[in-house]
């Protein structure tokens, strides 16, 4: 059977020297170029396929690698799995270089991010006390440490220790499910804008941005809400803790709760705002340095409850006008005004036993304050840490014209008056000075001495 030629691409017949009548072309050749064009047409689909499967597979690649980095990270103890599982956040804040560690506990180390905005703390168990950026080989400066911006406390940290985070102001600080005790850490100067508690932690709890404990009876740090004048503890609240309010800037006034029984050190310090405090009488005990440089302090109500005001509790708080000292209370502790340069008028109670060393040094506006029969002590601590400390307790308080020593008086201190002039007059209701008084009491004082007063 003969079989008969056509053409490749019109499908005509061909002529004896295989040429299209139509195409007048070696339709042969051509039906072989669109075939070798097919060819190239399928050859380069695959080609595009293959380059897109590769692109694709470099895509993938790329994700498993950056997992192996963190897994890595992980390992070396940057980043716990938990941790960035818990808060995505977290895992940007440590995508970057991190430098050398230092250790700052005896299973817990600190790390800094390569922009010195990060601080990284991990590892195991409860941290040493004090600042831990300076108790290492690596010590930063006071700018240096000024300069951080992120605390991320990693998986396996138990406790944050006494003065950990001294004068730092902190946009954000991350705690991990294992915490269970914060003692004391956020120092009087730093300044928390934001805490992120891990949701699996049994220690603590955060409600409307204050980190509590576990069960609401402990108020451990507030920073709520940024546009808030005032605020009341809730009437769970037993303690309010050390620092717990420290730095705040936005809070013009606080109520403290009928449920509150103790105040800790440094509890309300530095809030710079703060105008007004109410403390219920529930309070039995205001920590030292409570109230420490809030300068626009104006009105304080004193719970009745409490016994003693403690050191430093209003030093600095150059706004505070006038206080009244309930009845009960015994002792005042060194520094309690100290600096309070426009405090013009003090109400002591009958109760009163002891005014601290340095107690209402520099009260240089200070115009009355009586000192009730039952005083025994100026310019000491009634045995407390103060005893033995040099007195000042009314040094440069150069605007009181007259004062009057009671009859119970046991013991003047060192320079009790020191910086007194001419024109102040010192009344005495004793004979002379007592056995126990200081041979220094009078020292640069050039007030005049009355003895034996009757008046």
């Amino acid at each position: 059977m003969i079989m008969a030629n056509f053409c490749g691409i019109c499908g005509a017949a061909l002529d004896d020297k295989a040429q299209c009548p139509n195409c007048n072309k070696n339709a042969d050749n051509e039906a072989s170029n669109n075939q070798n064009s097919l060819q190239k047409s399928k050859n380069m689909k695959k080609g595009c396929l293959k380059k897109g499967c590769l692109f694709f597979l470099s895509i993938i690649g790329l994700g498993i690698a950056s997992v192996i980095v963190l897994v890595t990270l992980a390992r070396n103890g940057v980043i716990t799995a938990d941790l960035l599982s818990k808060s995505p956040e977290v895992g940007s804040l440590l995508d970057q270089a991190f430098g050398e560690s230092c250790k700052c506990g005896d299973s817990a180390y600190w790390k800094l991010s390569e922009d010195a905005k990060t601080l990284l703390i991990y590892g195991e168990g409860e941290l040493y006390e004090e600042n831990i950026l300076e108790k290492n080989e690596i010590k930063l400066s006071y700018e240096e440490q000024k300069s951080i911006k992120y605390i991320v406390v990693d998986e396996g940290i138990t406790k944050l220790s006494r003065h950990n985070f001294y004068s730092w102001e902190i946009d954000c600080l991350y705690l991990p499910s294992t915490l269970e005790e914060i003692d004391n850490a956020f120092y009087i100067f730093a300044e928390i804008n934001q805490i992120k508690l891990n949701s699996d932690n049994r220690f603590f709890a955060m409600k409307d941005d204050v980190l509590f404990n576990s069960d609401f009876t402990a108020l451990v740090k507030y920073t709520g809400c940024k546009m808030l004048s005032s605020y009341e503890t809730p009437e769970t609240i037993n303690t309010i803790c050390c620092d717990a309010f420290c730095g705040n800037y936005a809070l013009k006034k606080l109520v403290v709760s009928s449920t509150t029984e103790t105040i800790e050190e440094n509890a309300f310090a530095n809030m710079h705002s703060l105008e007004e405090i109410v403390i219920s009488d529930s309070v039995k005990e205001i920590g030292n340095s409570a109230f420490f440089g809030c300068e626009k302090l104006k009105n304080v109500e004193l719970s009745a409850g409490i016994e003693a005001l403690s050191e430093g509790i209003f030093n600095g708080c150059v706004s505070l006008k006038n206080i009244v000292v309930p009845e009960g209370v015994e002792y005042i502790f060194a520094c309690a005004f100290d600096g309070c340069t426009s405090l013009e008028k003090v109400t002591l109670p009958s109760t009163i036993e002891t005014l601290g060393a340095l107690s209402f040094r520099d009260c240089t506006n200070l115009k009355e304050i009586n000192l009730p029969e039952g005083l025994k002590n100026l310019g000491g601590a009634g045995g407390g840490i103060f005893e033995n400390d040099k007195g000042k307790v009314f040094e440069n308080c150069t605007s009181i014209k007259e004062i009057i020593i009671p009859a119970s008086i046991e013991k003047i201190n060192w320079g009790a008056f020191s910086n007194w002039t001419e024109v102040q007059t010192i009344y005495m209701r004793v004979n002379g000075p007592g056995s126990e008084w200081r041979k220094e009491w009078l020292e640069n004082c050039n007030a005049k001495v009355v003895w034996d007063y009757k008046g």
